[in-house]
């Protein structure tokens, strides 16, 4: 329940064929990491393959050089501009990327053989985590077969190394073609304080691309600011012999409200004698769609005594 994948949740490799870390308020987009992630700078002369030590975004770890083409021996799957892992040699590419321990985010590329070539091979690599050892065969083809693949991968540490490369790959200065690369942090922690997130206006915001969402109450063991919040700053009052059903207590009732549609509440499971009771018996996980990007304001309410109010209500945001 509440909380538990999240204390569970392991370098996950989910590969999908074809097809956010800052929260609060402002509103935070989840942007992607990569740079230069169709690899369309610099520019190639059209029909033609250039040669780069490095190129923006990218470094050279193995290999010879960086080979850009341009409509060269295939088209682009994104823009006018494909990178090939074989450059006279194989090929080893990277980037440096700023990531936050315990978040998950998506990486999503596209992969062809150069066209007529038998040996394609695409290696994915997560800091030191083979993600994904990839083979194409590219005999018949005319053009660019391109696929698309996801997964999404947690990052352990403040910089995380992605790379792409073909050293298993027989050299002989054809090899795979990859574009289109892309890395979007996929789940979110936004914390709701009870004395200043109090109204869709002020709430705690994300902007979320379009999508299915999961929304999930966490503590502060989950990477969460909080266990529980009172509305009666700590006074608790009328609890049973369980610390269970008091009359004032910790609990977990919030509101949210996407773009300008009505708010939707999430019912508090009861009031507790301790935040980390109420977070023990938190409300159920709250799912919602959007179908395109949006703003999304996360709030709780107290119509009495707005200035007593202590702790909130962490959340974890995932994107299905």
């Amino acid at each position: 329940m509440i909380g538990k994948i999240w204390r569970s949740l392991q370098l996950v490799l989910i590969a999908v064929v074809f097809m956010f870390g800052m929260v609060g308020s402002p509103a935070i987009a989840a942007t992607d990491l990569i740079v230069n992630g169709s690899f369309e700078t610099p520019v190639v002369p059209n029909g033609d393959r250039t040669y780069y030590k490095s190129i923006p975004g990218w470094t050279l770890l193995t290999g010879y050089e960086i080979e850009l083409q341009r409509n060269h021996a295939g088209r682009a799957y994104i823009g006018e501009q494909l990178v090939e892992l074989d450059s006279n040699r194989t090929t080893r590419i990277y980037q440096d990327i700023t990531t936050t321990p315990g978040r998950t985010y998506k990486l999503t590329f596209a992969f062809s053989a150069r066209p007529k070539i038998p040996d394609n091979r695409l290696n994915v690599r997560w800091g030191n985590t083979l993600v994904a050892q990839l083979s194409k065969n590219g005999t018949g083809l005319t053009d660019t077969q391109w696929q698309v693949y996801t997964y999404e991968l947690q990052a352990t540490a403040i910089t995380t190394r992605l790379s792409f490369d073909n050293l298993n790959e027989l050299s002989n200065v054809y090899g795979a073609f990859l574009d289109g690369v892309s890395l979007r942090q996929s789940t979110f922690i936004t914390n709701i304080d009870s004395t200043t997130n109090l109204s869709p206006e002020t709430g705690a915001k994300l902007t979320l691309p379009a999508g299915e969402y999961t929304s999930s109450i966490i503590g502060t063991q989950e990477g969460g600011d909080y266990d529980a919040w009172n509305r009666n700053g700590t006074n608790v009052t009328g609890c049973d012999a369980e610390g269970k059903n008091c009359t004032k207590g910790w609990e977990h009732k919030y509101f949210y409200k996407i773009g300008d549609s009505k708010q939707v509440k999430v019912d508090r499971t009861g009031r507790y004698q301790t935040p980390q009771l109420a977070l023990a018996n938190a409300s159920a996980d709250s799912s919602f769609t959007l179908t395109q990007e949006t703003e999304v304001s996360f709030f709780v309410t107290d119509t009495g005594d707005m200035t007593n109010n202590q702790g909130g209500v962490s959340l974890l945001i995932s994107r299905q």
